[in-house]
C-alpha cells in the first residue's frame, strides 16, 4: 500500500541518501523499491539472482540512471565492482539467503570506506509474521534471525557496526484495512513506546567497521 511505502519506505531512506550517491539495489527482486529511489540518487543499480526478475524489472523501466543486471555469480560481480556504491540497500533479502555471512563478507567490498548499508527485515516478534514464516517454506529462513540480537550478531562478524534501528511499520503484501489500523494503532506516541517491538518490520542502518 502507498501508505506504507511512503510512511515507512520513502520517508525512512531517503534520511540515509545523497543526491549524488550510487546505490546498490541487492535483491531487487522486479524492482519496486529501485523505481521508487531513482529519483533520489545519481545512479543505481538493482542486482538479483532471478532472471525472470530482472527481465520484469528491465521491462518496465523508465530511468536513464537506473539499470537491473542479472548476477548468478556475486563473487564475479564484487570483483570488477570493488568499493564503488554509497549505500547498498537489502529488503527482504537477509533471511533468503543460504550462506548469509558469505554473501555480506563478500557485499562490503563493494561499498566505500564511509557508506552505509540499509536492511529490512521481517521481524518474529510480530505474531503474524512468525505465523507466516513458519508455514511458508519459501520464508522459513526467517526463523534462523528474526530477532535484532540475531542480526546484530550476524552482521558484526561481517565487519558492520549498526548506526541505526527501529522497529518499522512497513507492510509487504496484499492490501488490508485491518493490517493498516493494527500499524496505525501500534505507532502512535503512546502506544509505540510500549508496543513498537510487534511491528512488522527491522529496519537497520550499518556502515563498515
Amino acid at each position: 500500500q502507498e501508505y506504507f511505502l511512503k510512511k515507512y519506505f520513502d520517508d525512512k531512506i531517503r534520511n540515509w541518501l545523497n543526491s549524488d550517491d550510487k546505490l546498490l539495489d541487492f535483491g531487487c527482486g522486479p524492482g519496486i523499491f529501485s523505481f521508487r529511489l531513482s529519483s533520489s540518487v545519481a545512479n543505481l543499480i538493482g542486482l538479483d539472482i532471478s532472471r525472470q526478475f530482472i527481465n520484469l524489472a528491465t521491462s518496465h523501466n523508465k530511468y536513464s540512471n537506473l539499470q537491473f543486471h542479472y548476477v548468478p555469480n556475486l563473487t564475479d560481480y564484487v570483483f570488477r565492482n570493488k568499493s564503488v556504491f554509497d549505500a547498498i540497500l537489502m529488503v527482504d533479502v537477509v533471511h533468503h539467503l543460504e550462506k548469509p555471512m558469505e554473501i555480506l563478507k563478500i557485499l562490503v567490498d563493494t561499498l566505500k570506506v564511509d557508506g552505509k548499508l540499509i536492511v529490512y527485515e521481517p521481524n518474529l516478534l510480530n505474531p503474524a509474521i512468525a505465523a507466516l514464516h513458519l508455514f511458508d517454506p519459501n520464508e522459513r529462513g526467517l526463523l534462523r534471525f528474526g530477532h535484532k540480537k540475531k542480526y546484530l550478531q550476524l552482521f558484526r562478524k561481517c565487519n558492520f557496526k549498526l548506526d541505526y534501528f527501529e522497529y518499522n511499520g512497513i507492510v509487504i503484501g496484499p492490501k488490508s484495512k485491518l493490517i493498516k489500523l493494527v500499524v496505525i494503532l501500534l505507532n502512535l506516541p503512546l502506544v509505540v513506546k510500549l508496543l513498537g517491538f510487534l511491528n512488522p518490520k527491522l529496519f537497520m542502518v550499518f556502515s563498515r567497521a
